[in-house]
């Protein structure tokens, strides 16, 4: 179901993190738009950090382990006006992308959040069964772009090594540096192939 409200989303990558903001005008007062916006960010896995004045979500430990979306080191930053019977809304969501690969359906899935965020505040409803979903299938799609890189990786590098390990013996390479070597080799390829599969398995079409 689409949101009928139709916030303005501004994305932007500045380094190793990705702002994702979104500003719209809910016809509620500013308490009830304060109280239906912290709902449902509770509800998408924020909590809210007192000392920073922020929500926050997720960990850098997330960032390096973690195949869900949601486990990202994230912060929203919340800034609301009243104006005349409506409350003007402004969302400042970042992500940091330590570790990361960023793709067309992580940042389409962090502006349907704030989409719904706004239509949450404005109507009191949300499709959060919708967002599980998309999270669910890009956790999905993550893995199989993991397992089958590591699976070609296995292949391509036992290949490389019956190719490789009679020159480096005979260029006089010692086992423990035919191994650290292997190992050196096997990571790059793993690193490249995951890079390249996640990027194409996770580019929505436009």
């Amino acid at each position: 179901m689409e949101a009928s409200v139709h916030p303005t989303i501004r994305i932007e990558r500045v380094g190793s993190t990705l702002h994702v903001s979104a500003q719209f005008t809910a016809p509620v007062d500013e308490a009830t738009a304060q109280q239906r916006l912290h709902e449902f960010l509770q509800r998408v896995g924020f909590t809210y950090d007192s000392q920073a004045s922020r929500w926050t979500r997720g960990s850098l430990l997330g960032n390096l382990t973690s195949l869900q979306p949601r486990a990202l080191k994230a912060a929203v930053e919340t800034r609301l006006t009243p104006a005349s019977g409506a409350t003007t809304v402004d969302l400042n969501l970042s992500v940091s992308l330590f570790g990361q690969v960023l793709t067309d359906a992580q940042v389409e899935a962090f502006e349907a959040e704030l989409r719904e965020a706004a239509r949450y505040v404005c109507e009191g409803q949300a499709d959060l069964d919708q967002l599980s979903r998309r999270y669910a299938a890009m956790k999905s799609l993550l893995m199989f772009a993991a397992a089958l890189s590591l699976a070609i990786s296995i292949a391509v590098i036992v290949g490389l090594v019956i190719v490789m390990r009679p020159l480096l013996v005979e260029l006089g390479v010692s086992r423990s540096g035919r191994i650290f070597f292997n190992g050196v080799l096997g990571g790059a390829i793993a690193g490249v192939l995951m890079f390249i599969l996640m990027k194409r398995m996770l580019r929505s079409p436009r």
